[in-house]
């Protein structure tokens, strides 16, 4: 048997090795493949088949993993894959090389031939003979989970932090010597989109491989304020100001990633010298509302006592070096979906700034449900469609330093910079993610 590697991205050193070592493991003879389309991906496949017949070979892409090192699969088909949510995942697949396969792999190829070549969405649209594939379900007979996309939920829940699998690695036989996991049973975790251009250069599954779990409780939290229990003030009433609010909502349970910006906002509040506001739940007044929607009538608390006040999200990591840009009433940056993304705005300590944000609440509080996160807009809507009115003749900063998708992470000059995590789910695996930048950040790693 050999295990393939077939790879859209090049820079997963820690991902090959998972690999290499599953192959060890299991005595397969493994062997990488760097491809560009998906149609390059199945006309591969098909030429590794046609070149060994009779041969059982494995298939693994990018974004996948392996948890386990048990390769204890019924092999009894031509053709082991795994449905997901009514399609079937080409992430991970094992093919018998014969000519039941082979023909299903040519239709696979001609298929994929005549779709746009970046186009991953279609998971194997062409129907599997009867026969010939055994479809693994979401979990077989025996309880094993084959192959599990950690994008989806688990039967209605995210996996926690401390549930999350993770990757078999060079010095390890089994998953059970990292900790104790209600995955346990699982064979490999696919985590990441290959769906995004190849400019991307980098995978989830990477990362996770390379993250070990850290023993360490959360930042002791002591308010100054009796009266905000849900504040807490750092460096207080310098000229220049950060706000950020984190707290546990209904589609975000555990908000584990807060805690990793956090530790990066106090160190940037201490190296740059400035204020930092930590809610650390909403005030009681809007208890009502969805934690985004408070974000206006924050910022305008604060800014009448400092020259500059900016909101950043929780989901967001800043270099020590970032310069807050003053030199407008608001400052904004631009978003990869939209004008700009409210995640991180600057406000100087304007009557213009300060009109602006009484007419974002005005739009907010004309708004009925305001109980979710992206029902009417969001605030981000509401934030924009102000500063159209206020500043028609303005346009957001670039999103290569501020706002900054890891999917542009490579294509940016180095330098002082915000990344902002947005859409990364589960919440778990954006914790990793983060924790892994801030870490670069921390060592002064170019990033």
């Amino acid at each position: 048997m050999k295990l393939f590697g077939i790879y859209l991205l090049t820079d997963i050193p820690n991902l090959e090795q998972n690999h290499r070592r599953f192959a060890e493991i299991n005595n397969l003879e493994y062997k990488k493949f760097d491809v560009r389309t998906y149609y390059e991906k199945w006309a591969l496949v098909y030429h590794l088949l046609e070149s060994h017949p009779g041969e059982t070979l494995v298939f693994i892409d990018a974004f996948s993993y392996f948890v386990s090192p048990d390769f204890d699969l019924d092999l009894s088909e031509p053709i082991t894959i795994q449905e997901l949510h009514g399609k079937v995942m080409d992430n991970f697949f094992v093919v018998r090389s014969c000519r039941e396969s082979l023909k299903v792999f040519h239709e696979v190829e001609c298929h994929a031939a005549h779709r746009f070549t970046w186009d991953g969405s279609f998971l194997f649209e062409v129907a599997l003979p009867k026969g010939i594939a055994k479809s693994y379900g979401y979990q077989t007979q025996s309880g094993k989970r084959f192959n599990l996309d950690l994008g989806y939920s688990d039967r209605g829940r995210f996996f926690s932090i401390e549930e999350l699998p993770i990757g078999l690695g060079a010095d390890h036989e089994t998953a059970s010597e990292y900790r104790e996991s209600s995955v346990a049973d699982l064979l490999v975790a696919k985590c990441g989109n290959p769906n995004w251009p190849r400019s991307q250069l980098w995978t989830e599954a990477e990362i996770i491989c390379k993250h070990r779990p850290k023993k360490t409780g959360k930042l002791a939290f002591q308010s100054q304020d009796s009266e905000n229990s849900y504040l807490e003030i750092i460096n207080p009433g310098k000229s220049l100001a950060l706000v950020t609010l984190s707290c546990q909502e209904p589609e975000l349970p555990t908000a584990v990633y807060a805690d990793v910006s956090e530790q990066n906002f106090r160190r940037y509040a201490e190296r740059q010298g400035l204020t930092l506001y930590l809610y650390k739940d909403k005030p009681p007044a809007f208890a009502g509302l969805h934690s985004t929607w408070v974000k206006p009538y924050i910022l305008l608390r604060h800014l009448r006592d400092h020259e500059n006040v900016s909101w950043i999200d929780s989901d967001i990591l800043i270099s020590d070096d970032f310069l807050i840009i003053q030199d407008n009433d608001v400052v904004v940056y631009k978003d990869p979906g939209g004008l700009f993304n409210a995640g991180f705005m600057a406000f100087r300590n304007s009557e213009k700034a300060i009109d602006f944000l009484h007419a974002v609440i005005a739009r907010c509080e004309a708004i009925e449900d305001r109980s979710t996160l992206f029902v009417n807009g969001g605030d981000q809507r509401q934030f924009i469609e102000e500063y159209l009115v206020h500043f028609p003749d303005s346009l957001p900063r670039s999103n290569l330093v501020a706002n900054i998708p890891t999917v542009l992470d490579k294509l940016r000059e180095p330098g002082p910079g915000l990344w902002h995590f947005m859409g990364l789910n589960p919440p778990s695996i954006r914790a990793i993610v983060m924790d892994y930048y801030n870490s670069r950040l921390q060592n002064d790693d170019e990033l």
